[in-house]
């Protein structure tokens, strides 16, 4: 059986998005007969590249020491909750296959555990995150990117040579966002596929099966955001009074505790990723800047509406790519235009029923990156030299 090792955002991670799709990947792999694992990989000692981060350690760390202080005397309480919440999706992982605590150190060596290597899904490319664990930059036989994202325009230039070096040497890439490739392919000199989130390549039936029982007994909007709104909130207010919906948030979700964040009739703290698929798939409507609240929204046929993440403008080619997926651009609230109660309303809802073409040979084209990479894997494990020959 191929042995698969899997660098991603795992290792002591609270984004439910992020956990959710390192589940998937690792769940449709074992669904094929491959054994694969998340490493838990400690990025602690390797941020080697970030100059900028660097430069400004010692300021940021006395500044996030001072606020946190202040923080602690007169938010105990929330801190507490959000301290709960992230056990809950602690607890959760620990049901994702997973190696022991992995660092820099285990680098020199870890080639020699798997037969195979993959990189992604999510953010394990943005610059403000690329490590050597992510950019697979040490020795073994196989290495492939799966939907790696860089969520931004570009690379810093202090940081293509350190990326190209290390891209050229996988077998083959693959990247979440259309605007990827490009940025990959000049990077790596190779060719591109882009493939769909590993969330996407389970069923609704395989996400029913994991999702709490309905834990909002009233009809209800879910709200999930995890940057500072770019628009006025009184808008989804309005919008839930006229449709006579409760509305529900999780506040906090990056664990900064900040004025008028704590909003909606009904505030969740302690809600594991189980729990977070409920409230999407039991809600009327979602309204979100998240990547993966604005999958499973698809996935469990509700209505929505995603809107820019404040200051995050780089980050919106996924949501671009994922609804031109399902001809759901529209609920993209990415103008001004576009973010008003009068357009939300002017919406027809979204048609479930009607087949989407592009999502499903999406999905088979990626499934076949995946298998057909896969058993380039296993050739070359069973046959070395005759494999790597292919590839000079």
């Amino acid at each position: 059986m191929l042995r698969i090792g899997i660098f991603t955002h795992y290792y002591k991670s609270t984004n439910y998005g992020g956990n959710l799709q390192a589940y998937a990947l690792c769940k449709f792999l074992g669904s094929e007969g491959y054994f694969a694992e998340q490493i838990s990989y400690n990025r602690k000692n390797d941020y080697i590249f970030l100059k900028n981060k660097r430069k400004n350690h010692f300021f940021l760390k006395a500044i996030r020491k001072i606020k946190s202080i202040y923080v602690k005397c007169l938010k105990r309480g929330v801190l507490l909750k959000i301290a709960k919440r992230n056990n809950c999706i602690r607890e959760f992982n620990q049901q994702i296959p997973h190696t022991e605590e992995k660092t820099k150190v285990d680098l020199r060596t870890i080639g020699k555990e798997f037969d195979c290597f993959i990189t992604g899904s999510d953010q394990v490319w943005h610059p403000s995150a690329v490590c050597n664990g992510y950019l697979l930059n040490f020795e073994a036989t196989f290495k492939i990117s799966y939907a790696a994202s860089f969520s931004a325009k570009g690379v810093p230039d202090y940081l293509k040579k350190y990326y190209s070096d290390c891209l050229k040497q996988f077998k083959a890439i693959s990247v979440r966002e259309q605007e990827g490739i490009e940025i990959a392919e000049t990077l790596s000199g190779k060719k591109v596929e882009w493939v769909l989130d590993p969330t996407l390549l389970l069923t609704a039936d395989d996400w029913n099966a994991i999702a709490a029982e309905k834990i909002i007994n009233e009809k209800y909007i879910f709200c999930f955001f995890l940057g500072n709104l770019s628009f006025d909130k009184n808008l989804i207010r309005k919008y839930a009074e006229r449709k006579c919906f409760k509305i529900v948030s999780m506040p906090f979700l990056t664990g900064v505790i900040e004025k008028g964040a704590n909003w909606g009739n009904v505030l969740k703290y302690e809600i594991s990723p189980n729990e977070f698929l409920s409230l999407i798939k039991y809600a009327e409507c979602v309204f979100t800047d998240s990547f993966h609240a604005t999958v499973f929204s698809h996935l469990f046929h509700k209505e929505f509406f995603v809107f820019n993440r404040k200051g995050s403008i780089g980050m919106n080619d996924r949501i671009y790519s994922l609804t031109s997926l399902f001809d759901t651009q529209e609920r993209f609230c990415d103008t001004n235009e576009k973010m008003s109660l009068q357009y939300f309303e002017s919406l027809s809802a979204i048609d479930y029923n009607k087949p989407f073409p592009k999502f499903e040979n999406m999905k088979e084209k990626s499934i076949n990156f995946l298998k057909d990479n896969l058993k380039k894997a296993e050739e070359e494990r069973n046959d070395p030299a005759e494999t790597a020959a292919k590839f000079t």
